[in-house]
């Protein structure tokens, strides 16, 4: 089975995730209806985050200080086993991804690398329908 053929057997599964109260609580039902989705997502906002000007290895603003070039994912970037991402290295990524309304820096790359597998298309509707 390919990465987003399980999870395009759950498509329709986040119906409910949208409508939970939280944040944290749809990402979290969005996680749970597309785990391989939410997994090929960090791949794709790892491949474009994972520079020394955003969240990778090099950078020059001191490690976590929660500004881009911190190197808050630098223990993720080119790690087999990426997850989980440090609680610094998420932020870093979400920063760099922005919102739907306000896209960051990542959001359009990897939007377009999501597109390709149908899993993780799911996943990141999913997680874009989520309250704020």
């Amino acid at each position: 089975m390919d990465s987003g053929t399980e999870d395009a057997m759950h498509e329709g599964g986040n119906k409910d995730c949208p409508g939970l109260a939280t944040h944290a609580d749809c990402k979290k039902c969005c996680t749970s209806a597309f785990p391989v989705g939410q997994k090929g997502l960090v791949k794709d906002e790892l491949t474009c985050a994972c520079t020394a000007a955003l969240c990778g290895p090099g950078g020059t603003a001191g490690v976590d200080s929660g500004m881009f070039g911190d190197e808050s994912c630098a223990s993720s970037c080119g790690a087999a086993k990426p997850l989980p991402l440090t609680p610094h290295c998420e932020a870093c990524v979400e920063k760099a991804m922005g919102s739907v309304p306000k896209p960051g820096t990542c959001r359009p790359t990897v939007k377009t690398a999501c597109e390709a597998d149908v899993g993780c298309k799911n996943y990141m509707d999913c997680i874009d329908k989520c309250p704020p």
